[in-house]
């Protein structure tokens, strides 16, 4: 039960308030008390504004803790539609919306929406004119989209009029039609067109879309995590000087988007939306600067001037969360009133993700990322395990390995799950021959397919290390080891002391072994109790886990 409403039942008691007594779990007791007295102010029309807000606040958390199961007597919107009933209906709620106070109207149209499931159809009807003549008749902006909102709880279990329905939809057409708006009045006049939309379903019209490349004019982010941004930024100057190194990724010139495409070592390409110099994107005006940058070009030109696209919004930003999730509803507010109809924010099921990143001066930075881009460097895995290697984790791998690879090199993976760390391997350096152990059925059946896939030959033998033999040794063993995490120390020292036995059984005299794994030094230990291994180097690879690079004399 919320602070407010403890608060609030503490001072009726105190006032010698009366309620129904209500059998039930002591939590139970106090909502439906608090409830009644809530209820007898606004009959008596004495603090209409708290009451009303409370009402609300009742019915949302009694209702929360209901489906929960933590209550289990009667909903709270169910007593309280029962209490209106007996003191003379509907209108003793519906007289609210004529108060001098717009938030108590603001309040009282919203609480009549949310007792919607509880009303009967007769006082739908009667609700959903009220509103709906309120909203016309309403001079106070801020005031508007609750009267809508309310109209969108009431129809989801009755009709809109057809003419309603028209003069509704006039008003969103003419709220599109708008061009610079104060920004006082900005906020509310999003928050009703928003509010239109919802009601008159136009968020349920998304439409199944076709992505086309856009041109090279479109500059791409090869984003990456912040650790890793230096070793991608090496590997495209590879390909293209065109690119400069951002806190985020990699931007490379759209012209340069072709010979940077196939490194492994992104996460996600995203497309840059340049801004009219004159007018940066920041959230207050977003639309406006949408409409002076080529926003509208990429759209088009790679969805199609018809399309109607979902969007969700990612926010970089500093922020601590309420203040995140007030400027992301302000952006999409901007970019569905940009897009009139044709772009609607969700939160799943989305065509499009934007990116913004905030500046240090306050602007932002916009990139787009749209899902239906195919992305091809990893077409091998159509099928995966949960224990799998992720592929660029194998890619960064044997990127950090570069200098030690050898060509022709005779390479064993005796952890190998699905074999992605060998085809990224075989990528990197042409091998003579390799071999990937595992003792999952389906790991070795799937790995056979990627490998099929990948056009790389690998060998894939269903068996433990243990008990692998071969007539010719291994010039390179290369593994991402098990996770150990949540094994007994003597476990732990069990499979060491097994790996140190087939890491000197398999390697060929001179041979190298390259172990990623977060137990150092359980490794280190191993290799101090081989006589034939040598501890090399080692490369940090993440916030856990190290390369360890071993050699058999």
């Amino acid at each position: 039960m919320s602070v407010k409403i403890v608060q609030y039942a503490q001072r009726q008691t105190k006032k010698g308030a009366e309620g129904t007594f209500y059998k039930g779990n002591r939590v139970e007791c106090q909502y439906m008390s608090t409830l009644e007295n809530f209820y007898g102010n606004l009959i008596k029309k004495e603090d209409l504004r708290q009451s009303i807000s409370g009402l609300r606040q009742v019915l949302r958390e009694s209702g929360e803790l209901k489906e929960s199961g933590a209550l289990s007597g009667e909903h709270a919107m169910d007593r309280l539609y029962g209490m209106l009933e007996k003191d003379g209906g509907i209108d003793l709620l519906l007289d609210v919306l004529s108060d001098e106070d717009p938030k108590t109207r603001k309040n009282a149209a919203l609480l009549i929406g949310e007792l919607s499931e509880a009303m009967t159809e007769a006082d739908r009807k009667v609700c959903i004119q009220k509103l709906y003549d309120c909203y016309g008749s309403e001079l106070t902006r801020f005031v508007l989209s609750s009267y809508l909102i309310g109209l969108e709880h009431l129809t989801r279990s009755a009709e809109l009029p057809e003419e309603m329905r028209m003069m509704l939809s006039s008003r969103l057409e003419s709220i599109d039609a708008m061009g610079e708006i104060p920004v006082q009045e900005r906020k509310h006049i999003l928050s009703e067109r928003k509010a239109l939309s919802k009601l008159l379903h136009m968020e349920d019209t998304k439409t199944t879309v076709t992505f086309r490349m856009p041109g090279d004019n479109f500059d791409v982010l090869l984003t990456t995590d912040p650790a890793d941004r230096e070793l991608l930024f090496a590997q495209v100057k590879k390909e293209t000087e065109a690119a400069r190194s951002l806190p985020f990724g990699v931007l490379v010139s759209g012209r340069a988007r072709d010979r940077v495409q196939s490194i492994g070592l992104y996460e996600y390409m995203m497309y840059r939306i340049t801004p009219d110099k004159a007018m940066p994107f920041r959230s207050g005006q977003l639309k406006d600067a949408l409409n002076r940058s080529d926003f509208g070009r990429f759209i088009d030109d790679c969805f199609g001037v018809d399309a109607k696209l979902a969007f969700r919004i990612f926010l970089h930003a500093p922020y601590e969360d309420r203040k995140r999730a007030a400027v992301i509803k302000k952006l999409e507010g901007e970019i569905e009133f940009y897009g009139s109809g044709r772009l609607q924010a969700r939160k799943s099921d989305v065509d499009l993700h934007l990116h913004f990143y905030l500046q240090k001066n306050g602007n932002m930075g916009l990139f787009l990322r749209p899902l239906a881009q195919k992305d091809l460097r990893f077409a091998y895995r159509s099928r995966e395990l949960d224990t799998s290697m992720a592929p660029r984790k194998a890619v960064k791998m044997v990127t950090l390995l570069a200098s030690e690879l050898s060509v022709g090199a005779r390479v064993i993976d005796p952890f190998a799950g699905t074999g992605t760390l060998l085809i990224e391997r075989e990528k990197a350096k042409p091998t003579e021959e390799m071999y990937a152990l595992d003792t999952f059925g389906e790991a070795v059946t799937i790995g056979r397919e990627a490998a099929l896939a990948a056009g790389v030959r690998i060998l894939y033998v269903h068996r433990d290390a243990a008990s692998f033999t071969d007539d010719k040794p291994f010039t390179e063993i290369i593994s991402e080891l098990p996770d150990l995490f949540h094994k007994e120390a003597d476990e732990k020292g069990q499979f060491f002391r097994e790996l140190g036995e087939v890491t000197e059984r398999l390697l060929s005299s001179g041979g190298v072994a390259f172990f990623l794994t977060s137990e150092g030094n359980a490794l280190k230990s191993m290799i101090r109790q081989r006589s034939s291994l040598t501890f090399d180097r080692e490369i940090p690879f993440d916030k856990t886990r190290t390369i360890y690079i071993l050699h058999k004399k």
